[in-house]
């Protein structure tokens, strides 16, 4: 009940998530109170957004635009977000690491060195389960999210056996 859905129609191939998520930030909504973006594979012409009502209001009153893209919103029922957009494909990769640590595994996602994956964390650009991380050694279990800013945000699905040469299996997948 608390959350709305607002379906958005652009007037020509429409922007991608992160221009349309700029827009309803812009418009003074706090990231807390917009849940999923879906938006339809290109050339999409219509997004939906989960929100709740207070902002899901202000966004059918107030978003003109998304990127260079005029916009027009209304408010829509869930049941109208087409299927194919509700339960995304997406694709498992299964990779090895030395161990599991954060740094090791952020590597292995992003194939980066470790070093890299260490600066990144170090910036503060790595969530686990929403929690901001400070240290490369952090351990992770299956399930973890991993939430990288400006880079994605990717799922731990499963932790496998050994190598023949001692790393650990890892499948994961990354969001939308």
């Amino acid at each position: 009940p608390p959350l709305c859905c607002v379906r958005v129609e652009f007037g020509q191939p429409g922007p991608g998530h992160r221009d349309l998520l700029g827009s309803i930030l812009g418009l003074g909504i706090k990231r807390e109170s917009i849940g999923d973006i879906l938006i339809g594979a290109a050339p999409a012409q219509q997004a939906y957004v989960c929100a709740l009502e207070p902002a899901a209001r202000l966004i059918c009153q107030e978003l003109t635009s998304a990127g260079r893209v005029s916009a027009r919103a209304e408010m829509a029922q869930l049941a109208d977000i087409p299927q194919e957009l509700c339960a995304p494909q997406r694709e498992s990769r299964t990779v090895t690491v030395a161990s599991l640590r954060a740094d090791s595994v952020l590597a292995a996602m992003l194939h980066i060195s470790r070093g890299q994956a260490c600066d990144l964390i170090r910036a503060g650009r790595l969530e686990i389960n929403h929690i901001p991380v400070s240290a490369a050694h952090t351990d992770v279990y299956e399930g973890d999210v991993f939430t990288v800013r400006g880079m994605g945000r990717f799922c731990v699905q499963q932790l496998g056996g050994k190598s023949r040469k001692d790393r650990l299996f890892l499948t994961f997948f990354q969001y939308g």
